[in-house]
């Protein structure tokens, strides 16, 4: 959609605590984005398209969830279930 009009674009995801985030950009202009560092920010570029950037703060979202809260319940459940079948307790 921007392409059209010549604007850069840069895809980009912070990830971490928000006391140490990381910028993460990917895209043809990517590279632009180090400038931040300039002003403290702690940036990587990803060698990737865009949509590269927000992939992985998905994948982020998605590990943090089922590790989590969700994440007990969900080894309780593999216990049962392992338990159920006769087999020995995932740990």
């Amino acid at each position: 959609m921007l392409d059209p009009t010549g604007a850069p674009f840069v895809d980009g995801a912070i990830i971490g605590l928000p006391c140490t985030p990381k910028f993460y950009m990917s895209g043809p202009q990517a590279a632009r984005a180090q400038r931040l560092a300039d002003v403290g920010l702690v940036v990587r570029v990803l060698d990737g398209p865009v949509g590269a950037a927000s992939a992985l703060n998905a994948e982020d979202v998605v590990r943090g969830y089922y590790e989590g809260i969700d994440g007990d319940r969900l080894g309780n459940v593999a216990r049962r279930d392992a338990q159920r079948r006769g087999r020995r307790a995932p740990r």
